[in-house]
């Protein structure tokens, strides 16, 4: 068949030749004529489906360029826009062909674009595990900010890699507003609460779960005789007076059950100094059990120790058969008196609470009141 077809393009080269042929032949090559036609034909056809696939396949990536939940450009090497979607125009508030072939530093905001001209050239040249973050403006004033992440983009992978004819970069932009927000209020609240930490009245400290201290405030240091950077290197059992080292027992098998633990304890400065304090101690992550991590409140009791002392001494104030001193009571309108100032006398909540007692109230009513003032009302009806 081969040959047939050589012999026909002879032919074709020299029309005199024709009448050479022999006739035998001619239905041969006519068949093979027509084969060949319909093999042309099969490949046209074959090449239509693969023409109309590409394109298919075209049209997708470029509505997933056009729709992408970021924002994509295309830069070259000197900051041009190539190309961009119509997300990031989006949120430009502008047209795609406002975009194109424009500078990309014309859409940030102005006040950023030192940190794009500065950065930008060694981001192009290794994208790679890299970001930039600038504030960007919108066509009605508004500024949002972007997060730009990248990869070296090449539409001609069998062009020269000439970076600055050849080689560009498609970027990412995310909108990070909402994260910057987030980020600026927490770090708001960490500088209150760290404020509060540092100005606290009583000692503070964070401690980890075998009571090395993360964190203390100043005035801890004025409780255990020691600086901040003294305590941070140190254990708070260490400031236990080995009297009373039997309760760290207690309060670790409190932590490890996310109690709250609270009891006097007798601490001891690094000079030898006793210092009696109600240590209260609470659990950091309650709701974590791989967390035993702590917090620690110590208010000093010296002065008070020191106040029920002289007063012993005085015989103001004798303790009864069970060990505890006596409460002066009003029979008529039960208010407390003061153990220093005779001449005040305060409701029972107010004297636990300056006496530090562990125990907190709440207000409720009796039966008898409820009746005299609050007549007709069920007291156990709680809806």
């Amino acid at each position: 068949m081969k040959d047939l077809r050589k012999r026909a393009e002879q032919l074709l080269e020299n029309p005199e030749s024709v009448m050479d042929l022999d006739m035998s032949e001619v239905p041969q090559l006519l068949h093979e004529l027509r084969v060949h036609r319909i093999e042309l034909e099969l490949q046209n056809e074959e090449l239509i489906t693969a023409h109309s696939e590409l394109d298919h396949v075209r049209q997708r990536y470029t509505q997933l360029f056009q729709n992408a939940p970021v924002g994509y450009v295309v830069l070259n090497y000197s900051g041009m826009t190539i190309q961009a979607n119509e997300t990031f125009a989006g949120m430009l508030e502008k047209n795609i062909g406002d975009l194109e072939n424009q500078p990309f530093v014309h859409f940030v905001h102005p006040e950023d674009h030192h940190i794009f001209r500065s950065r930008y050239r060694s981001f192009f040249d290794n994208p790679g595990k890299k970001n930039l973050e600038f504030r960007f403006t919108r066509s009605g004033g508004e500024i949002f900010h972007g997060r730009l992440q990248a990869v070296p983009f090449k539409l001609d992978q069998a062009a020269k890699p000439d970076k600055a004819q050849q080689n560009d970069l498609l970027v990412t932009i995310a909108d990070i507003s909402d994260e910057v927000a987030f980020n600026r209020v927490l770090s708001e609240n960490e500088k209150l609460l760290r404020n509060a930490f540092e100005t606290h009245g009583e000692g503070l400290a964070i401690c980890s779960g075998d009571g090395q201290m993360l964190f203390a405030n100043p005035s801890l240091e004025e409780v255990l005789g020691s600086s901040v950077r003294e305590l941070l290197l140190s254990s708070l059992q260490q400031f236990i007076a080995p009297s009373d080292l039997p309760k760290w027992s207690d309060i670790n098998e409190t932590m490890a059950s996310k109690q709250k633990y609270q009891g006097e304890v007798l601490m001891q400065t690094p000079n030898g100094k006793k210092v009696p304090v109600l240590m209260t101690v609470t659990p950091r992550y309650p709701s974590d059990p791989d967390d035993r991590s702590f917090v620690v409140i110590l208010r000093d009791f010296t002065a008070h120790k020191k106040i029920l002392n002289e007063l012993r001494s005085k015989g103001l104030y004798e303790k009864s058969s069970d060990g505890t001193e006596p409460i002066k009571i009003c029979s008529s309108c039960n208010k407390v008196q003061d153990r220093h100032e005779h001449s005040l006398w305060i409701s029972p909540s107010q004297y636990f609470y300056m006496i530090g007692s562990p125990y907190h109230f709440s207000h409720g009513i009796c039966p008898v009141c409820a009746e005299e003032y609050f007549p007709g009302i069920d007291l156990n009806n709680t809806e």
